[in-house]
């Protein structure tokens, strides 16, 4: 082997250690962002129960069970497309800018699905990061249309998205 490679990759690895501590999600960073509202999804054909915890800086806040509609079929809605069934969650345990943990199950799917603030929001940030300062995300959880998939991921919240008004509402720290 080259010794100059071996010498020149040897220095490499202690500045590359060091810039690792700056990172947002290694270090004692605080989250810049908060959830905003837990939106959840069902495109399968039967109704769904879901299971929701939510842990705020380690403390169960939230763990409930909602059963979330079926998918409705063009025919079925007033504007003629099919429309996914959902649940729109919030509360007072919502909004903060601290540490998340969000954990999905359907029990009768055997389905399960967890996230956390080192998620990424949308473009692959993360609520640590400067870009979404002082905002909002919200936390989508989906059975998808074979309901044998529950995905999850974070999305930035939006005030103008199709939000009921209990929502919007309850949207003010962070938006």
């Amino acid at each position: 082997m080259n010794r100059r490679a071996v010498l020149t990759s040897c220095a490499v690895v202690p500045a590359v250690a060091g810039c690792l501590d700056s990172l947002p999600f290694t270090g004692d960073a605080e989250p810049v962002a908060a959830p905003a509202a837990i939106v959840l999804g069902n495109r399968s054909d039967d109704a769904v129960d879901l299971q929701v915890v939510a842990k705020e800086d380690g403390t169960e806040v939230y763990n409930e069970v909602h059963t979330v509609e079926r998918l409705q079929t063009a025919k079925e809605t007033d504007h003629g497309y099919p429309a996914a069934g959902s649940v729109h969650l919030v509360g007072e345990w919502l909004g903060n800018f601290a540490e998340y943990t969000f954990e999905f199950t359907a029990p009768e799917h055997g389905l399960e699905r967890s996230l956390d603030t080192e998620t990424a929001i949308s473009n692959g940030e993360t609520a640590y990061s400067s870009v979404y300062e002082g905002g909002c995300y919200y936390v989508l959880a989906e059975i998808d249309h074979s309901g044998d998939t529950l995905s999850g991921d974070f999305r930035e919240y939006d005030h103008d998205l199709a939000f009921s008004d209990e929502v919007r509402q309850h949207v003010s720290q962070c938006a």
